[in-house]
């Protein structure tokens, strides 16, 4: 999205005014552990809390998404555990989805509509894997039942499970198979479920708008590890240590960009997403004491060690909290 205004640099840069002090050294330890207590505090409120419009069952898929960005944090860890490695680099794919996962729960918190729309899509792409599956697997007998039996059953239940009409679902049916008649259907078509740039458009508070269209940028360097152009390649290279560049270097310039561009970049990216997404979810159920309290805590650490999330802090996390003094 470089090129969209909306995205330039004059549009998302916000200036920071104070700096951390890179003299110090920050235990990893104590960041999992805010991590992992600010995912745990932010069940409560789906658990007990209500949500305008949002059903319990809605409010559970939001809860079990979240949780999941604990799982994330701690694959990000296993791959960083060990000798230097260019397996490593993968934890920065991770990191990608951990800040989509912001993205996702910030659309999804706005509106019970969209967690409907995120549910359709889901059983739209699974619906339409059936469909081909069903489709190439037709001569072979084996088969039969799971298309014909159990494997239908079970798309016929997600379908209302997820929320999903049968106009929708013959729209589908047309759109993939066509028809007999060669007549269409009634059209109702299930828009597609917004990635991250979309989602900066389409939600409503400024600040959390601001803070968003600031991370997508974070967000497209990240996708250069999933989609695996240059950046990747490099930073793979440049972290194995069989590779003949190594010669090139010095061991503590290998050293420290190994540190620098493999190790910590991860781990900052996955907990601030998730520490973010906790204050998210503090924004909309503002009654958790608890939960806001261990967030202030979390966010003066982050605060000191990463630049990154001092801006996030201003712009967005500072006005759902309240804290003095950070």
């Amino acid at each position: 999205m470089a090129d969209d205004p909306e995205f330039s640099i004059q549009k998302i840069a916000h200036a920071i005014t104070r700096d951390v002090d890179t003299t110090q050294s920050y235990d990893v330890a104590t960041l999992d552990e805010h991590v992992y207590t600010c995912i745990s505090l932010s069940r409560s409120p789906f658990d007990s809390g209500k949500l305008a419009g949002y059903t319990e069952v809605e409010m559970t898929h939001i809860w079990n998404f979240i949780e999941g960005m604990r799982h994330s944090h701690k694959s990000i860890r296993k791959l960083l555990k060990g000798e230097q490695s260019a397996s490593a680099v993968d934890a920065l794919t991770i990191a990608r989805l951990q800040i989509e996962n912001l993205f996702t729960i910030c659309f999804l918190l706005q509106s019970p509509e969209n967690v409907r729309l995120f549910l359709k899509n889901a059983w739209k792409k699974k619906y339409v894997r059936f469909l081909l599956h069903r489709a190439e697997h037709v001569h072979l007998s084996r088969f039969d039942e799971y298309f014909n039996v159990t494997g239908l059953e079970m798309i016929d239940k997600l379908q209302g499970e997820c929320f999903v009409s049968d106009q929708e679902r013959h729209t589908i049916d047309f759109q993939q198979l066509g028809t007999p008649s060669g007549q269409p259907p009634q059209l109702v078509r299930i828009e597609g479920f917004p990635g991250p740039a979309a989602v900066v458009k389409k939600v409503i508070n400024l600040d959390q708008q601001r803070m968003l269209a600031r991370l997508n940028s974070e967000y497209e360097f990240l996708c250069s590890f999933a989609h695996g152009d240059a950046e990747a390649v490099v930073t793979r290279t440049l972290a194995d240590t069989r590779s003949p560049f190594h010669r090139f270097l010095t061991t503590s310039a290998i050293e420290k960009h190994y540190q620098e561009h493999v190790l910590e970049p991860p781990i900052l990216y996955s907990a601030l997403s998730s520490i973010l997404v906790a204050t998210e979810v503090a924004a909309v159920f503002p009654d958790q004491v608890e939960l806001r309290a261990r967030l202030g805590l979390a966010w003066e650490f982050l605060t000191k060690s990463s630049l990154l999330t001092v801006s996030a802090w201003e712009i967005r996390a500072k006005k759902v909290l309240g804290v003095l003094g950070i």
